[in-house]
């Protein structure tokens, strides 16, 4: 992970921000930080869409977590 974020960090066109370590363990998710400095994510093909948000990076993680295991949930 260190080193995705220190490659984000150096590549501005790979499509992860900098303060995003995550990107290798949820590569499904597009994040983006809002101009209120919450942080939002979408995940990519879905239907309804699924979107979450966080305080900061952490905060983003959990709620991700938490959004897959209520869909999968419900998926049976």
């Amino acid at each position: 992970l260190c080193m995705l974020y220190i490659a984000a960090m150096k590549d501005p066109d790979s499509g992860v921000p900098p303060w995003w370590p995550y990107a290798a363990e949820l590569p499904d998710w597009h994040v983006w930080q809002a101009i209120s400095g919450l942080v939002y994510a979408r995940r990519r093909n879905t239907s309804p869409p699924m979107v979450v948000r966080g305080e900061d990076a952490v905060d983003l993680r959990d709620a991700i977590r938490r959004e897959e295991f209520l869909r999968s949930c419900e998926a049976g």
